[in-house]
């Protein structure tokens, strides 16, 4: 890693023992009994913008201005997306980066752009997506201006709004969802900057 600034911008359960991190100089794993941060790779510096575990398959996908996939014998794979074909995946996994939002197929390690620049007046910009929750069915997206559901089954008007940033709809993010069973809750965490 090469920036002298770091930011832990994602945290996902590994294992008991152990977190991965999503920082922008890229991916790590720390080890929470011998206290060791071990190093993936990623974008250095940029901003990790989605991090989603496979803990069956023992995969990570990351964002950040790249997709990434990782298997857990450490080798890093860029994603290689298909903004031209798109595909039907059984079990797709929905992750942001810096370019845009992506629907990954597991199986190839492929993606295509959910939501193409420019082509829908209802469409959100795709540079303002900032993190992806999937509880079940239900994917919740972060943005510049708040928090949308996302419904992959209908063909028009698939972005609804749930939560908007009424402090500064220009300059609010929503950078984590965290899903408290306990009280049937979503909690999301946004900030706003007021330069």
């Amino acid at each position: 890693p090469h920036s002298f600034y770091t930011a832990i911008q994602k945290i996902a359960h590994k294992s008991d023992n152990e977190l991965w991190l999503g920082t922008t100089l890229g991916l790590f794993s720390f080890d929470k009994v011998l206290g060791r941060f071990s190093y993936y790779g990623g974008d250095d510096p940029a901003d990790f913008v989605s991090l989603h575990y496979d803990s069956l398959n023992q995969r990570v996908f990351f964002g950040q201005e790249n997709l990434y996939a990782l298997s857990e014998n450490k080798k890093l794979n860029r994603v290689i997306k298909q903004s031209d074909k798109r595909f039907v995946s059984t079990e797709p996994i929905v992750i942001s980066s810096l370019s845009g939002l992506w629907n990954i197929d597991p199986a190839t390690e492929k993606a295509h752009e959910i939501i193409p620049d420019g082509k829908d007046a209802f469409a959100i910009h795709h540079k303002n997506f900032s993190t992806v929750y999937q509880h079940d069915k239900t994917l919740l997206i972060g943005t510049a201006s708040g928090a949308l559901i996302y419904d992959r089954q209908l063909n028009l008007f698939q972005f609804m709004p749930v939560f908007s940033d009424t402090v500064n709809a220009t300059a609010g993010n929503i950078f984590h969802v965290f899903d408290e069973e306990r009280d049937h809750r979503y909690y999301i965490s946004s900030y706003t900057n007021d330069n």
